[in-house]
């Protein structure tokens, strides 16, 4: 399990609850999401830099009782804390966890598969789907990502990437959306294709790229039309919404919703199901908590991850670190800025837009 300490350190500034996040070893873990939490809602979300340091402003801290660290590739760790004592600066050390496939898999037996919802998983998730702003159907978004491709074994799915600069970009249209929600309702989450590989073209395989500008379909009205939920687990996190297909003749998806205690997602994990050729693909997308009230009104993710099996053996793996998501109406893709150094609390912060064109945000996190 993660282990937690009080650092000692540079004196903080007046009434700010400051901390760093380290792996095992005492090495910086860069982007990690770190949520002040008070007695029963999440107040403020705050990601680590490239030394792992964070804080929580004081108007914050003063109402904070614990607080809340993950990221993809490390097990999350709670730590109470008393944000209006004054403390010294907080150290969390994390744990390295891979994706484990039997906990995605698990959810296909009959006990978390019912027919039909249970009444209370619903209500879950349809409180979940009220917290974010659903106008994506007009929107086009982007977004500079850091991503590592690498062929790796099933025990090292999931597993941290080495750190590195967001350099690469990503965005889609609202076409490609609408697109894609029109195909998984009509044929399922995946479509066979012939993919060239150094031995020749083989059947295959592509998938809704759920863990990226897709993510917002896991609470849309399609989701829910083509999925039963069950409660699949419960504790001081919140609650673990099991979500299987109704109709299995086709591509199809199942896997895990993390429900946090405000009813916002902290993120969502799955398995694609899909005629020959199966290749064990699956994905898992992060969330910084937000909604309507937060910093980010829609639902898109900070990190995501992809696998399926490589032809050569293993699992080719796609880890994607998003910077920022930036949000325009109009049916292209948004414009992104120049690169420029940005601040931990701007990283990973959708920025909605203004009538006329894209423009930036550096708003106050949610206090209440």
């Amino acid at each position: 399990m993660g282990v937690v300490g009080v650092a000692g350190g540079a004196e903080e500034a007046h009434g700010q609850l400051t901390g760093v996040i380290l792996d095992q070893a005492g090495n910086p873990i860069e982007g990690v999401a770190v949520e002040a939490w008070g007695e029963t809602l999440r107040l403020a979300t705050r990601v680590t830099d490239a030394t792992g340091a964070f804080s929580i402003p004081q108007v914050v801290a003063a109402r904070t009782t614990a607080l809340y660290a993950h990221r993809i590739g490390f097990r999350a760790v709670r730590r109470d804390v008393d944000g209006g004592a004054g403390a010294g600066p907080v150290e969390i050390r994390l744990d390295a966890e891979a994706v484990s496939l039997p906990t995605v898999e698990v959810v296909t037996s009959r006990a978390f598969c019912p027919r039909s919802d249970e009444r209370t998983a619903r209500a879950l998730w349809e409180a979940a789907r009220t917290r974010y702003a659903h106008g994506l159907d007009s929107m086009g978004v982007a977004t500079y990502l850091a991503a590592q491709r690498e062929v790796v074994q099933p025990s090292a799915l999931g597993s941290p990437p080495a750190p590195g600069e967001a350099e690469e970009q990503r965005g889609s249209s609202f076409l490609l959306r609408v697109s894609w929600d029109r195909r998984i309702d009509r044929e399922g989450y995946a479509y066979p294709v012939r993919r060239p590989t150094a031995a020749g073209a083989l059947d295959s395989w592509v998938y809704a790229p759920l863990q990226a500008d897709l993510a917002p379909h896991f609470v849309n009205e399609l989701f829910g039309k083509l999925h039963t939920l069950s409660v699949f687990s419960e504790d001081e996190t919140g609650w673990r919404l099991a979500f299987c297909p109704r109709n299995r003749d086709r591509p199809s998806i199942h896997g895990t919703l993390h429900v946090a205690p405000d009813s916002s997602l902290v993120s969502a994990e799955w398995m694609f199901q899909t005629k020959e050729p199966e290749e064990s693909a699956g994905g898992r997308a992060v969330f910084v908590p937000g909604g309507r009230q937060g910093t980010s009104p829609y639902l898109l993710p900070s990190e995501g991850v992809f696998w399926r099996k490589a032809p050569e053996g293993g699992f080719l793996q796609v880890h994607e670190r998003y910077e920022g998501w930036i949000v325009a109406p109009g049916d292209s893709v948004p414009f992104l800025p120049s690169r420029q150094v940005t601040s931990p609390a701007q990283q990973l912060r959708v920025v909605p837009a203004a009538p006329g064109g894209v423009t930036s945000s550096t708003g106050s996190p949610p206090t209440r």
